[in-house]
């Protein structure tokens, strides 16, 4: 099998403490993004460039509080608000996102519970484009990583087993902050080369 290698060439991250400057943003849109979407785009634009060839979103349960929310009011009403339907998709933030940018490069979003930031990364390593910027975000935390597949800076190894684990995301900056030697996900490892 191939060798299949990428370099993270930058990195951003959110936490409870973090400040989102979402000033590029119009105040009456920005009023109606809740806080994963929030965090999403602002994740999404501290990374954004016109090289990136493709964006890849995940996120543990999407907009979890938007969909009970139509859910209340189908029960109720038997209808839906057409508005609340369309944010209350997975990929709203990504979508949402590569509209104001005005941007064609494909999109795509994607959640497995627990194991999201690992499934997501594999799919921006796995992707045919060689540019990506990957986020993973939730309402309290998040990461993106702007990702080249051109050059070798880490080397993606399959696994066997697969281990549970939770807090991929923050195990993961520290791996690219240098303080753990590898990390390991379901099924795959990532290794530094140099």
């Amino acid at each position: 099998m191939k060798d299949i290698c990428f370099s993270i060439e930058k990195f951003t991250y959110t936490d409870l403490n973090t400040e989102l400057d979402l000033s590029f943003l119009p105040k009456l849109v920005k009023r109606r993004l809740n806080k994963l979407d929030r965090n999403t785009v602002f994740l999404l634009n501290e990374l954004y460039d016109t090289e990136i060839e493709n964006i890849i979103f995940s996120s543990k349960f999407g907009e979890f509080e938007r969909l009970d929310s139509l859910i209340n009011q189908y029960l109720e009403y038997s209808e839906v608000s057409p508005n609340t339907f369309s944010s209350s998709v997975h990929n709203f933030p990504v979508g949402f996102f590569a509209i104001f940018k005005k941007t064609t490069i494909p999109t795509s979003a994607l959640s497995a519970s627990n194991d999201s930031f690992s499934i997501g990364f594999l799919n921006a390593i796995l992707s045919k484009e060689n540019k990506i910027l990957y986020c993973y975000s939730e309402e309290d935390r998040g990461i993106a990583l702007k990702i080249n597949k051109e050059k070798r800076e880490y080397k993606l190894i399959k696994k066997e087993t697969s281990e549970k684990d939770n807090d991929y995301d923050i195990r993961f900056l520290n791996f690219i902050q240098k303080k753990l030697p590898e990390i390991e996900f379901p099924f795959y490892k990532i290794e530094r080369i140099i």
